[in-house]
């Protein structure tokens, strides 16, 4: 039983997977106290996190929809999605605390510079999943699909967040008496 193919191709896979899992567990962990020590604000630190939780939602769900198996190559991927997927947030949630306009003129080249790094890491993961071999054919579309998830939910997730933080507030009138 020890030297079944099958059996010892089973443990293998399982003691991997196992593996990979914890690892993207701790870059996961990692990354969120990374970004709160950057930003020191737990609010911006968890709208800085949502587009990666919505890529890794969304990424998994669409690979599902294709009939795409959940394997290793997933798994290992799943933490590069981690990490530059929270970049595009991050880049953004800082530009906003520090110009507190949208429409800063630096606002448009900061959202350039997080489009073009997308665009650029987008077409070089896009080109592994049209490759005819099956393990680069699924770590690229597991790639592309976690990049692409993460720039449209840094586009479409944190500006209304940080519109939301942001937003100036009037004092109520008695309160303006009372501090004069």
């Amino acid at each position: 039983r020890i030297f079944d193919p099958s059996f010892f191709g089973d443990r293998l896979g399982a003691f991997i997977f196992s593996g990979f899992v914890k690892v993207a567990a701790i870059v996961g962990i990692v990354t969120l106290m990374v970004a709160f020590l950057y930003l020191l604000d737990w609010r911006l630190t968890l709208i800085s996190m949502a587009p990666t939780i919505f890529a890794l939602v969304c990424t998994l769900g669409t690979l599902n929809l294709l009939g795409q198996p959940l394997g290793i190559p997933v798994i290992m991927v799943s933490v590069v999605v981690i990490g530059m997927g929270t970049d595009y947030a991050l880049y953004l949630v800082r530009s906003y605390q520090r110009y507190m306009d949208e429409h800063h003129p630096s606002q448009g080249l900061i959202r350039m510079s997080v489009f073009l790094s997308f665009a650029t890491t987008f077409l070089g993961f896009g080109v592994l999943a049209l490759s005819g071999h099956s393990l680069l054919k699924s770590t690229g579309l597991g790639l592309a699909l976690g990049i692409g998830y993460s720039y449209l939910g840094a586009v479409t997730i944190v500006p209304p967040l940080l519109a939301r933080i942001f937003r100036p507030f009037d004092l109520p009138e008695e309160k303006v008496a009372a501090g004069s």
